[in-house]
C-alpha cells in the first residue's frame, strides 16, 4: 500500500530507545524521500479551531482543503470540527478530496477522516464502551487499586474506530480521536483515562493508536504513559517555543512513530495569515508497523509456512537399481516449502535492522 511521505531539504530523524521511559523522541525531522512500504501509513492531527468573524470560516475550509490535498494523510484525527458534513454546499468551493469519509461528526469534539481508498471503518458498539467503563468503576478491576472515577464519560471527548486496510494482508488497529478538557482542575489526575484505553486495547487485542489535542503539556504527563503505551515526542513549531505543546500522539508498544513534523501554515495554505485561522498547527507522523505488531496484531489469520507442493520419487525412473521398488518399500517423497507473506516481510525487517546497527 503506497502512503505518500512529505519531502523535506537537508532534515534527518533520529528515534531514541522506545523502551525508554516509553517516550518516542523525535529530536531533528525527516520528510522521507523514496515512497515509502506497505507497512507505512500517513497520519495527521488537526484542531480546526480558529478565529471567528465574518469571512474566516471560508478562510478555515480553504486551510483544510490545502493540507489535506497537499499532504494526502490516511487518517486524520479531528478536534473541533464544527462543519457536520464534508459534502455539501458549504464546502463546494474547497471539496475535500471524494476518497475521503467523516466518522463520527455529529458532536464536533473529535472525529475521524479516512482515506477509503486504503481503509475501511468499523463502528465499535456503544454497549461495548460502556461495560468497559462499568468494569472499571469496579476496584477489584483497577490497577491502582482505587476506585475509577465514576463521574469519568469518555464518549463525549472522542471518536473510537476500527480501522482496517484493504490490502492484504490486513492491517488492523484502534484508532481514536481524543479531544481533552479545558476546564478541570486536576488534569494530570485525569490522564487515568489511559486505563480506559488499556481496557480497550485488552478487549480487542490490536494495536492501538490515540492521537489528539489533549489540552495539557505533553511534558507534564510522560511518567503517566506507561506500557502498553508510548508518548511521541517531537520539537514544537517556533511559534510554540516556550508555549505547552498539548497536540501529540499516544501509540501502543507494537507501532513506532516516524518522521512527526508540524504543518507550515504559511507555506502549506494559500490563505494569508493562516496562523490566526487555524490555532494549532496539524502534525504529521508516519506509522511504522515494528516487528511485534507484523507478527501478532498487524497481520491476522495467516500460516508461518504455507504453499507446501508435494511429489513421490518415481524409484524407476530416478535411480539406476534394477527392480528399485522391490529394494525399498517406500517412496521417498519431495517437498517446496514457500515462505508466507508476512515471513518475507519480518525476514525483511530483520535485515534492514541488521544493516542499520
Amino acid at each position: 500500500m503506497y502512503m505518500p511521505v512529505q519531502k523535506t531539504v537537508d532534515s534527518e530523524s533520529k528515534l531514541d530507545d522506545p523502551s525508554a521511559n516509553n517516550v518516542t523522541k523525535i529530536n531533528k525531522i525527516d520528510g522521507g524521500g523514496d515512497s515509502v512500504t506497505r507497512a507505512d501509513v500517513k497520519l495527521m492531527i488537526m484542531n480546526a479551531n480558529g478565529r471567528t468573524g465574518k469571512g474566516n470560516s471560508d478562510k478555515r475550509k480553504n486551510a483544510i482543503h490545502d493540507i489535506i490535498v497537499m499532504h494526502q494523510p490516511a487518517i486524520v484525527f479531528l478536534q473541533e470540527f464544527k462543519w457536520k458534513r464534508i459534502r455539501d454546499e458549504t464546502w463546494k468551493k474547497y471539496p475535500i478530496p471524494q476518497n475521503y469519509k467523516m466518522y463520527d461528526e455529529s458532536n464536533g469534539e473529535a472525529c475521524i477522516m479516512i482515506d477509503a481508498n486504503h481503509f475501511v471503518v468499523r463502528d465499535v458498539q456503544d454497549g461495548e464502551i460502556k461495560n468497559i467503563l462499568s468494569d472499571l468503576q469496579k476496584t477489584s478491576n483497577n490497577r491502582q487499586k482505587k476506585p475509577f472515577p465514576t463521574e469519568f464519560d469518555p464518549e463525549p471527548r472522542m471518536c473510537l474506530r476500527k480501522v482496517e486496510s484493504t490490502t492484504k494482508p490486513t492491517l488492523k488497529l484502534i484508532c481514536i480521536s481524543w479531544h481533552g478538557e479545558h476546564n478541570i482542575k486536576n488534569k494530570i489526575g485525569d490522564f487515568e483515562f489511559l486505563m480506559f484505553f488499556r481496557q480497550v486495547k485488552n478487549k480487542y487485542k490490536m494495536a492501538m493508536l490515540i492521537g489528539g489535542d489533549f489540552d495539557i503539556d505533553m511534558e507534564s504527563i510522560k511518567q503517566y504513559v506507561n506500557s502498553p503505551f508510548k508518548l511521541c515526542e517531537y520539537e514544537a513549531a517556533e511559534r510554540r517555543i516556550g508555549r505547552k505543546i498539548i497536540d501529540f500522539y499516544i501509540v501502543s508498544d507494537e507501532i513506532t512513530l516516524g518522521y512527526i513534523q508540524w504543518v507550515d501554515l504559511q507555506h502549506d495554505t494559500t490563505v494569508d495569515h493562516p496562523n490566526g485561522i487555524l490555532d494549532h498547527d496539524p502534525l504529521l507522523a508516519t506509522l511504522k508497523l515494528g516487528v511485534e505488531a507484523e507478527k501478532s496484531t498487524a497481520f491476522l489469520n495467516r500460516n508461518a509456512v504455507s504453499d507446501t507442493k508435494s511429489n513421490r520419487l518415481d524409484l524407476e525412473r530416478d535411480t539406476t537399481v534394477v527392480h528399485p521398488n522391490e529394494i525399498s518399500d517406500y517412496d521417498p517423497v519431495l517437498a517446496t516449502l514457500k515462505h508466507s507473506l508476512e515471513v518475507e516481510i519480518l525476514a525483511a525487517y530483520a535485515n534492514k535492522h541488521a544493516l542499520q546497527s
